[in-house]
């Protein structure tokens, strides 16, 4: 098949790495892949896809609402589509989403698939709401089917009406299971190299996730000074990059955390830190179901993550960690301060961690399964 990807940013994040692995799983099956990205990107991610994935980029089309842009874009993607004439256009992000799926429309592309890695109209203000929901059910009957990273986020999307159920499937992001299986943790020279300053003996979180309002990085900088009073040699490595960035050494400045939090950037290393950390947290607002909460208990480590739809098919709150509530973030002091001083409580948790079947998590089944959706779609839902 011709399959064509289209993604509002590609870089180094949840559903970039989700579209990522699809691409070059399609493209390793002998399946003629383009990718079309905006003009965000990171060129790491770029060479990371295998080299038989055509990439095109639309420089106008990015995550903020821009009539003018947004039309150059559903132009520009029209063109590249009509030229291509795929067999299957498979969206991915809500912007990418919307763009794509009408300029797949207008270029008559028989399939249409649309990646559901987040719900834009939950669990934000009614006026966007609105706008969301109503994009969403007005695309409902140009897309073939939409691919969900959990089975929450399908019942969310059949409860609000995003079209029927039977377009609705379950897809699980996929990632590389064995390598956070499997992970070593950094030897006590590896761990002071990265974390210089800071004593053997102290306890260590890691939060992984893009440096963005909505993961609260800095809303938890507060729960951080918190458990702090009660266990003042915690430590706290950010795992991302992003925009927040500055704000956020402006806030840990401002508490006083200078010597607790340590800001890592990007990482290969990932599934390392999280075999290093005593603990690993997760603290956005909204969210599919994160690659980040999937990955810490797949390395086996006890978690403390607010309540995401979704996240109960990977972590029961007392099994493995602990959720709280996404309005009431201060809750996860308690918790954290819970597994950080009782050694067996942590034993436990990290245990029940390990315990988790998380196979379907694999890469391999997620290009199975979305193969056969593509196959499904095509020969008319039968």
């Amino acid at each position: 098949m011709k399959i064509v990807h289209v993604i509002t940013r590609f870089i180094r994040g949840g559903a970039d790495e989700n579209t990522l692995f699809t691409c070059n799983a399609q493209a390793v099956s002998g399946d003629h892949i383009h990718l079309i990205h905006g003009g965000e990107f990171s060129t790491d991610m770029l060479m990371q896809l295998d080299r038989r994935v055509i990439v095109h980029c639309v420089p106008s089309m990015g995550r903020t609402i821009r009539p003018l842009d947004d039309l150059i874009s559903l132009l520009s993607m029209v063109v590249i589509l009509r030229k291509l004439a795929p067999d299957v256009v498979h969206t991915h992000t809500s912007k990418a989403g919307v763009v794509g799926r009408m300029a797949a429309w207008a270029a008559r592309s028989p399939t249409v698939i649309h990646g559901v890695h987040i719900l834009p109209y939950h669990n934000v203000s009614a006026w966007k709401r609105a706008v969301y929901l109503g994009l969403e059910r007005m695309l409902a009957p140009i897309t073939h089917a939409f691919v969900n990273v959990s089975e929450a986020l399908r019942e969310l999307g059949v409860r609000h009406g995003v079209g029927r159920p039977e377009q609705h499937f379950v897809a699980p992001s996929g990632m590389d299971v064995k390598r956070f299986r499997e992970a070593r943790p950094f030897s006590p020279d590896e761990r002071r190299a990265r974390l210089p300053g800071t004593p053997a003996s102290a306890p260590l979180m890691i939060l992984t996730a893009a440096l963005e309002p909505r993961k609260r990085q800095y809303a938890f900088l507060e729960v951080l000074a918190a458990v702090r009073t009660r266990v003042p040699e915690a430590r706290l490595a950010l795992l991302g990059e992003g925009c927040d960035e500055p704000r956020l050494r402006a806030r840990v400045e401002a508490l006083g955390l200078g010597q607790a939090v340590h800001f890592i950037g990007f990482t290969d290393e990932v599934a390392r830190w999280i075999a290093s950390a005593d603990l690993c947290v997760f603290a956005s607002e909204r969210e599919g179901l994160p690659r980040a909460v999937i990955q810490y208990v797949l390395g086996g480590r006890p978690v403390v993550s607010t309540r995401l739809p979704g996240i109960e098919a990977v972590l029961a709150d007392g099994e493995g960690g602990y959720l709280t509530d996404i309005d009431r973030l201060d809750d996860m002091a308690d918790p954290i301060v819970q597994v950080l001083t009782d050694p067996a409580l942590a034993a436990r948790m990290a245990a029940a961690a390990r315990a988790r079947d998380l196979s379907a998590w694999d890469q391999t089944r997620m290009a199975t399964g979305l193969a056969s959706i593509y196959r499904r779609c095509r020969r008319g839902g039968k």
